[in-house]
Protein backbone atom coordinates (compact mmCIF):
# COMPACT_ATOMS: atom_id res chain seq x y z
CA UNK A 1 0.00 0.00 0.00
CA UNK A 2 1.58 3.48 -0.89
CA UNK A 3 1.79 5.75 1.86
CA UNK A 4 0.35 8.83 2.03
CA UNK A 5 1.74 12.59 1.62
CA UNK A 6 1.65 12.60 5.69
CA UNK A 7 2.80 9.31 6.26
CA UNK A 8 5.51 9.78 4.33
CA UNK A 9 6.23 13.18 6.44
CA UNK A 10 5.53 11.62 9.27
CA UNK A 11 8.16 9.10 8.79
CA UNK A 12 10.75 11.18 7.02
CA UNK A 13 10.52 13.43 10.60
CA UNK A 14 11.15 10.17 12.81
CA UNK A 15 14.09 9.02 10.75
CA UNK A 16 16.02 12.17 9.40
CA UNK A 17 15.17 14.81 12.60
CA UNK A 18 16.75 15.20 15.82
CA UNK A 19 15.46 16.88 18.82
CA UNK A 20 16.99 21.05 19.47
CA UNK A 21 15.42 21.92 22.31
CA UNK A 22 11.52 22.07 23.74
CA UNK A 23 9.70 23.57 26.73
CA UNK A 24 8.02 21.14 29.08
CA UNK A 25 5.32 21.64 31.86
CA UNK A 26 2.93 20.35 34.53
CA UNK A 27 -0.01 19.02 33.36
CA UNK A 28 -2.99 18.72 35.60
CA UNK A 29 -5.32 15.55 35.49
CA UNK A 30 -8.66 15.90 36.13
CA UNK A 31 -9.45 12.68 38.27
CA UNK A 32 -10.17 12.85 42.26
CA UNK A 33 -8.49 9.51 42.33
CA UNK A 34 -4.82 8.32 40.81
CA UNK A 35 -3.46 5.34 39.45
CA UNK A 36 -0.75 5.57 42.50
CA UNK A 37 -3.92 6.07 45.11
CA UNK A 38 -5.49 2.73 43.92
CA UNK A 39 -2.39 0.92 44.02
CA UNK A 40 -1.83 2.01 47.68
CA UNK A 41 -5.43 0.51 48.26
CA UNK A 42 -4.75 -2.62 46.37
CA UNK A 43 -1.48 -2.83 49.01
CA UNK A 44 -3.86 -2.22 52.15
CA UNK A 45 -6.28 -4.75 50.65
CA UNK A 46 -3.70 -7.34 50.26
CA UNK A 47 -2.39 -7.31 53.73
CA UNK A 48 -6.05 -6.67 55.58
CA UNK A 49 -6.95 -10.01 57.00
CA UNK A 50 -10.93 -9.82 55.05
CA UNK A 51 -12.19 -12.76 53.72
CA UNK A 52 -11.99 -11.36 50.55
CA UNK A 53 -9.05 -9.45 50.43
CA UNK A 54 -8.16 -11.22 47.07
CA UNK A 55 -11.47 -9.99 45.40
CA UNK A 56 -10.77 -6.09 46.26
CA UNK A 57 -7.05 -5.98 45.88
CA UNK A 58 -8.12 -7.13 41.86
CA UNK A 59 -10.30 -4.74 41.79
CA UNK A 60 -8.11 -2.24 42.77
CA UNK A 61 -5.46 -3.18 40.36
CA UNK A 62 -8.11 -2.90 37.36
CA UNK A 63 -8.66 0.59 38.86
CA UNK A 64 -5.17 1.51 38.92
CA UNK A 65 -4.36 0.42 35.06
CA UNK A 66 -7.61 2.13 33.90
CA UNK A 67 -7.05 5.24 35.54
CA UNK A 68 -3.56 5.23 34.05
CA UNK A 69 -4.29 4.29 30.93
CA UNK A 70 -7.04 6.99 30.61
CA UNK A 71 -4.50 9.57 32.39
CA UNK A 72 -2.04 9.03 29.45
CA UNK A 73 -5.13 9.41 27.10
CA UNK A 74 -5.73 12.70 28.65
CA UNK A 75 -1.84 13.76 28.11
CA UNK A 76 -2.15 12.75 24.35
CA UNK A 77 -5.26 14.93 23.39
CA UNK A 78 -7.04 11.43 23.15
CA UNK A 79 -8.97 11.22 26.17
CA UNK A 80 -12.10 13.08 25.21
CA UNK A 81 -12.16 11.51 21.62
CA UNK A 82 -12.28 8.12 23.88
CA UNK A 83 -15.34 8.96 25.62
CA UNK A 84 -17.11 10.48 22.57
CA UNK A 85 -16.15 7.44 20.46
CA UNK A 86 -17.23 5.32 23.72
CA UNK A 87 -14.08 2.93 23.52
CA UNK A 88 -13.50 0.03 25.70
CA UNK A 89 -10.33 -0.72 27.46
CA UNK A 90 -8.71 -2.75 24.50
CA UNK A 91 -9.61 0.05 22.58
CA UNK A 92 -7.47 2.21 24.60
CA UNK A 93 -4.91 0.06 24.93
CA UNK A 94 -4.69 -0.55 21.07
CA UNK A 95 -3.87 3.27 20.34
CA UNK A 96 -2.02 3.79 23.05
CA UNK A 97 0.06 0.70 22.07
CA UNK A 98 -0.09 2.02 18.14
CA UNK A 99 1.90 5.35 19.66
CA UNK A 100 4.51 3.19 21.47
CA UNK A 101 3.87 3.55 25.29
CA UNK A 102 2.63 0.45 25.78
CA UNK A 103 1.94 -3.41 25.08
CA UNK A 104 -1.46 -5.03 25.79
CA UNK A 105 0.16 -8.37 26.30
CA UNK A 106 0.67 -8.38 30.05
CA UNK A 107 -2.49 -6.13 30.38
CA UNK A 108 -4.43 -8.44 29.02
CA UNK A 109 -3.67 -11.04 31.69
CA UNK A 110 -5.01 -8.99 34.46
CA UNK A 111 -8.23 -7.95 32.42
CA UNK A 112 -8.71 -11.70 31.75
CA UNK A 113 -8.28 -11.83 35.54
CA UNK A 114 -10.71 -9.40 36.42
CA UNK A 115 -12.97 -10.56 33.82
CA UNK A 116 -13.25 -13.96 35.37
CA UNK A 117 -14.33 -12.60 38.98
CA UNK A 118 -17.13 -10.17 37.53
CA UNK A 119 -17.90 -12.95 35.10
CA UNK A 120 -17.67 -16.18 36.51
CA UNK A 121 -17.67 -15.38 40.11
CA UNK A 122 -14.57 -16.98 40.69
CA UNK A 123 -12.30 -15.88 44.26
CA UNK A 124 -8.75 -15.35 42.38
CA UNK A 125 -5.86 -17.06 44.51
CA UNK A 126 -3.00 -15.07 46.46
CA UNK A 127 -0.47 -15.96 43.82
CA UNK A 128 -2.79 -14.85 40.83
CA UNK A 129 -3.52 -11.28 42.45
CA UNK A 130 0.05 -10.80 43.61
CA UNK A 131 0.80 -11.22 40.29
CA UNK A 132 -1.33 -9.09 38.83
CA UNK A 133 -0.75 -6.26 41.57
CA UNK A 134 3.37 -6.49 40.67
CA UNK A 135 2.55 -6.44 36.84
CA UNK A 136 0.17 -2.89 37.93
CA UNK A 137 3.46 -1.77 39.89
CA UNK A 138 5.59 -2.39 37.04
CA UNK A 139 3.44 -0.71 34.00
CA UNK A 140 2.31 2.50 36.48
CA UNK A 141 6.02 3.18 37.06
CA UNK A 142 7.19 2.79 33.75
CA UNK A 143 4.41 4.65 32.09
CA UNK A 144 4.36 7.55 34.37
CA UNK A 145 7.16 9.19 32.71
CA UNK A 146 4.99 10.06 29.84
CA UNK A 147 3.18 12.27 32.54
CA UNK A 148 5.75 14.28 34.11
CA UNK A 149 6.04 17.29 32.83
CA UNK A 150 5.34 16.26 29.30
CA UNK A 151 6.75 18.28 26.37
CA UNK A 152 3.98 21.09 24.88
CA UNK A 153 6.69 22.27 22.40
CA UNK A 154 9.84 21.08 20.70
CA UNK A 155 12.55 21.79 17.62
CA UNK A 156 13.65 19.55 15.44
CA UNK A 157 16.83 20.08 13.14
CA UNK A 158 18.07 17.62 10.20
CA UNK A 159 22.30 16.52 9.90
CA UNK A 160 22.69 19.61 7.51
CA UNK A 161 20.83 21.82 9.53
CA UNK A 162 18.84 22.86 6.52
CA UNK A 163 15.59 21.90 8.24
CA UNK A 164 13.97 23.07 11.18
CA UNK A 165 10.89 21.51 12.45
CA UNK A 166 8.88 23.33 15.16
CA UNK A 167 5.86 21.58 16.79
CA UNK A 168 3.66 22.58 19.59
CA UNK A 169 1.14 20.00 21.06
CA UNK A 170 -1.53 22.98 21.93
CA UNK A 171 -4.09 20.50 24.66
CA UNK A 172 -6.76 23.31 24.86
CA UNK A 173 -7.38 23.64 20.80
CA UNK A 174 -6.12 19.76 20.73
CA UNK A 175 -4.09 19.83 18.02
CA UNK A 176 -0.13 20.01 16.48
CA UNK A 177 0.56 22.87 15.32
CA UNK A 178 3.70 22.46 13.22
CA UNK A 179 6.02 25.24 11.30
CA UNK A 180 9.04 23.89 8.77
CA UNK A 181 11.66 26.41 7.83
CA UNK A 182 13.59 25.15 4.94
CA UNK A 183 16.78 26.94 4.39
CA UNK A 184 18.21 26.70 0.45
CA UNK A 185 21.20 26.57 -0.66
CA UNK A 186 21.55 30.70 -1.59
CA UNK A 187 20.53 31.07 2.00
CA UNK A 188 16.57 31.92 1.82
CA UNK A 189 14.67 30.93 4.34
CA UNK A 190 11.12 28.99 3.56
CA UNK A 191 8.41 28.43 6.23
CA UNK A 192 5.77 25.99 5.92
CA UNK A 193 2.96 25.89 8.47
CA UNK A 194 0.29 23.54 9.30
CA UNK A 195 -1.84 22.10 12.13
CA UNK A 196 -3.15 18.18 12.57
CA UNK A 197 -5.86 18.24 14.89
CA UNK A 198 -6.69 14.91 17.22
CA UNK A 199 -9.52 13.91 15.48
CA UNK A 200 -7.39 13.66 12.42
CA UNK A 201 -6.18 10.27 11.17
CA UNK A 202 -2.63 11.56 10.69
CA UNK A 203 -2.71 12.70 14.23
CA UNK A 204 -1.22 9.08 15.78
CA UNK A 205 1.46 9.19 13.32
CA UNK A 206 2.88 12.58 14.24
CA UNK A 207 1.93 11.44 18.00
CA UNK A 208 3.95 8.46 17.41
CA UNK A 209 7.01 11.37 16.03
CA UNK A 210 6.64 12.99 19.19
CA UNK A 211 6.71 10.13 21.75
CA UNK A 212 9.38 8.58 20.51
CA UNK A 213 11.57 11.33 19.85
CA UNK A 214 10.77 12.98 23.29
CA UNK A 215 10.20 10.27 25.85
CA UNK A 216 14.23 8.94 25.70
CA UNK A 217 15.35 12.54 26.54
CA UNK A 218 13.53 12.83 29.57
Amino acid sequence: MQESQQESLARYYREKLHFDGGSQEDIEIPFEITSHQYLKYSEDDLNSDLIHKYINCLSNVKRAIHCQIDSLLYVFDLYDHAIEKRWDFPKKVDHLKQIGVITPRILGKINKNRNLLEHEYLNPNADVVEDALDVAKLFVGYTDRFLKRPFIDASFVNEADTLCVNIELNRLDKRFAISEINTTKKGEREVIEFEISSDSEDYMLFLKFWIIHLSEIK
